[in-house]
C-alpha cells in the first residue's frame, strides 16, 4: 500500500537527516567551531498519537490495521 512505504520512508528520511546533522556538527568541531542549533529528534516533534501510529507502522501494520 501506498500509506505503508510512505511511512517507511519519512522514517528513513529523518533517520538519515539526523546522522547528517550529526556529521556536520563533528566537522564544525573538528575545524574549531561550535554549533549552538540542536535539532531535536523526530520523536520529540511527534504528538504521543503521531509517535504510536508511526512505530505501530514500522512494525509492519498496514494503514487499516492501524485505523482499526
Amino acid at each position: 500500500m501506498r500509506g505503508d512505504g510512505l511511512a517507511q520512508s519519512y522514517g528513513l528520511v529523518c533517520g538519515h537527516a539526523a546522522r547528517l546533522g550529526e556529521k556536520a556538527r563533528g566537522e564544525l568541531r573538528a575545524a574549531g567551531e561550535t554549533s549552538d542549533l540542536r535539532v531535536p529528534p523526530t520523536a520529540e516533534l511527534l504528538t504521543s498519537q503521531e509517535l504510536h501510529i508511526v512505530r505501530l507502522a514500522a512494525g509492519g501494520l498496514s494503514n487499516r490495521e492501524i485505523a482499526q
